[in-house]
């Protein structure tokens, strides 16, 4: 019901301007709706899996009424990413660095939940630069609680020698401590939350 509630709302906002700034900010709203519904669909289709009831071949013979599983969770995280890449266009058109800077740590959530690390440190990097430059501890913040998951995830799937899953340990201990103070310093209680929980995973990590 969302996403039609956000579809229509984006229909509307684009009857006056397709490169209306509610479009790019309906959007997002969107996406982030589209990533929690693909999460939810992924955990089942890994429980089925684990117990062995689950099939995740895709056959592009059948028809969308009978989408399986895995077929319909990659195509509403490619939907999320099309969402966010059209919001990012509009948002760079008015040079709107706050609605950016949400885009690209978006986009940074779905390719960690893909596994893509690389792409993921990418889009956080950048959002951290913005923050920076926008003096914009919300998002500064925000992009240091990707970074610090994204640290995490290097040290859940040890990548590298012993050394670099210490490395990636405290640097994931860093980006969450810096997180803490970034979010105590806004009036942002759901963001604070957000960093409390970045650091208390961090601190019950395979390495720690």
């Amino acid at each position: 019901e969302a996403l039609n509630h956000f579809s229509r709302a984006a229909e509307i906002y684009s009857q006056r301007d397709p490169y209306h700034v509610n479009v790019a900010r309906t959007l997002v709203n969107a996406a982030y709706v589209l990533r929690l519904l693909a999460l939810r669909l992924r955990k089942r289709i890994d429980t089925k899996a684990h117990f062995g009831k689950g099939r995740t071949a895709v056959s592009s013979g059948l028809p969308a009424s009978r989408e399986t599983p895995l077929a319909r969770y990659q195509r509403m995280w490619q939907e999320a990413v099309d969402s966010l890449t059209r919001a990012r266009e509009i948002y760079e058109f008015h040079a709107h660095f706050d609605g950016i800077g949400k885009v690209l740590v978006n986009l940074g959530y779905l390719h960690l939940d893909r596994g893509d690390i690389e792409r993921a440190w990418s889009e956080g990097t950048e959002a951290y630069k913005i923050g920076i430059k926008q003096d914009d501890h919300i998002l500064m913040a925000r992009a240091r609680i990707l970074e610090s998951a994204i640290e995490n995830a290097h040290v859940e799937e040890q990548t590298g020698e012993e050394v670099d899953i210490a490395v990636h340990a405290n640097h994931a201990r860093l980006y969450s401590d810096e997180a803490l103070t970034l979010a105590q310093s806004t009036q942002n209680r759901r963001l604070l939350a957000g960093a409390y929980i970045a650091r208390g995973i961090t601190a019950a990590n395979d390495f720690f």
